[in-house]
This record gives structure tokens, C-alpha cells and sequence, in this order.
């Protein structure tokens, strides 16, 4: 059980050893372009835990359904 003195969510492992990465989603397109989905992100694709490709999202992005 957590005491409320005791933080519910442990730190970033990543962030904890200063660590270059992203804790946002890439989202992959169908023309092979990417985005996160943090605002600010200057990561490189392959520095993200999480990627989607396009077509998961929920509603699914529209160069998915044109198979562009």
C-alpha cells in the first residue's frame, strides 16, 4: 500500500540517468512521415518507447483510409 507521503508514480528511469528520449507516442504515417505527440518533441524516431501507426488512432487518420 502507498503512503501518502510516498510519490504514487516512480521517476522516468530514463530521465533519472539524464537520458536522451521522449515520453510521447509516435504516431507513423502511411507516406512514411512521423509526429509525436508531445508539442515540444526534438527527438529522433527511434528515441520514443511508444510509436502507433496511423491508421490505430481512434478516429484514424485520414491518409489511412486513402491508402496514400
Amino acid at each position: 500500500m502507498t503512503r501518502p507521503s510516498e510519490p504514487a508514480v516512480r521517476d522516468c528511469p530514463g530521465c533519472e540517468r539524464e537520458w536522451d528520449h521522449c515520453h510521447g507516442t509516435l504516431i507513423v504515417h502511411t507516406d512514411g512521415a512521423v509526429e509525436c505527440t508531445e508539442d515540444d518533441c526534438s527527438a529522433s524516431p527511434h528515441l520514443h518507447a511508444w510509436t502507433t501507426p496511423c491508421g490505430r488512432l481512434v478516429p484514424a487518420c485520414e491518409c489511412a483510409g486513402t491508402g496514400e
